[in-house]
């Protein structure tokens, strides 16, 4: 945050990116998940705001799934949707 803040006050695009991943990082449904990336980066945009109101931003979210076995995110049909739904 310290960081975002100084590059605020500095007039250098900050890009805030969210990556909330179906039941890991956010909530076990599509629509939750993307609720959540948009809040992220929300919060993020009020923090900047309140820091420096001229600096500008970058938005920039996903979403995906995780596959629990491996660890890493996975491709599906859903990551897909959630992805295209918050460019």
């Amino acid at each position: 945050m310290e960081g975002v803040i100084e590059l605020g006050k500095g007039d250098i695009p900050v890009v805030w990116y969210s990556l909330s991943l179906l039941e890991a990082t956010g909530p076990a449904t599509p629509a939750g998940t993307m609720v959540v990336a948009n809040a992220d980066v929300l919060g993020g945009l009020v923090v900047q705001e309140l820091a420096s109101p001229v600096a500008s931003m970058i938005y920039s979210a996903g979403a995906g799934i995780v596959n629990f076995h491996t660890g890493y995110q996975c491709d599906s049909q859903e990551g897909r949707l959630m992805r295209i739904s918050l460019r």
